[in-house]
């Protein structure tokens, strides 16, 4: 009886020694499985982002027409403002040619600039008395 009963009770450990190493096997399967499947996830997630990434890029290269459709209109907006400056310089010059060869607005302009200088010379004397103050 005594080989008998130990003949079941090592008999019993091999079988809860098998059955934990079963299951410690199935659970290392289910981890591997459920590992596997969150990469095979993040991978497409990946590769669903490079995708979006290039075309992202690709939209945004111009193209050789739109490139020149940009340097023609550069060029357009360039000459516009030149020719803005020209007119401006052009309407000056004619102001100053009227003036020049109005004598009597020369001769105002003359007072003006004349009074401008007196008025500047009495702050001047102005302010050296109160530093001699």
């Amino acid at each position: 009886m005594a080989l008998t009963a130990e003949w079941e009770h090592k008999t019993d450990k091999i079988i809860t020694k098998q059955v934990v190493k079963g299951r410690l096997e199935a659970m290392r399967t289910a981890y591997r499985a459920n590992l596997e499947q969150r990469r095979s996830k993040l991978a497409n997630l990946l590769a669903h982002e490079d995708r979006l990434y290039e075309q992202e890029f690709n939209d945004k290269q111009e193209t050789p027409e739109q490139v020149r459709q940009a340097m023609f209109e550069r060029l357009q907006t360039l000459k516009g403002e030149r020719e803005e400056e020209r007119q401006a310089l052009v309407q000056r010059k004619l102001d100053q040619r009227f003036k020049m060869s109005n004598d009597a607005l020369r001769k105002e302009d003359s007072k003006f600039y004349v009074m401008g200088t007196q008025v500047e010379r009495e702050k001047q004397l102005i302010d050296k008395r109160r530093q001699i103050e």
